[in-house]
């Protein structure tokens, strides 16, 4: 493990993920991680040609602003009430 700064913060590095540890974090498969790479539709940072790293804290802020709120719900899904609850 690389070196650590003064209080036991973790540095830059140990906090960049490889492809494996970024797709189990998020819950996906590294087929999904690549595609999403590919499309341009995640944060990722190319160290080099074929070394592909995903910062923890950049994944997390993706993750928020991925969240939908109860109150977007009828942008998402306008007849979502109807469809769930068979409300008219």
């Amino acid at each position: 493990m690389g070196a650590k700064f003064k209080g036991g913060e973790r540095t830059m590095f140990e906090k960049l993920l490889e492809v494996e540890k970024a797709a189990k974090y998020l819950g996906v498969s590294e087929k999904t991680l690549y595609k999403w790479v590919t499309l341009k539709q995640i944060p990722y940072i190319k160290l080099s040609h074929k070394c592909l790293r995903f910062d923890m804290r950049d994944l997390d802020k993706w993750i928020n602003e991925k969240k939908i709120q109860p109150s977007d719900i009828d942008d998402f899904m306008p007849d979502f009430d109807t469809k769930l609850f068979g409300k008219n």
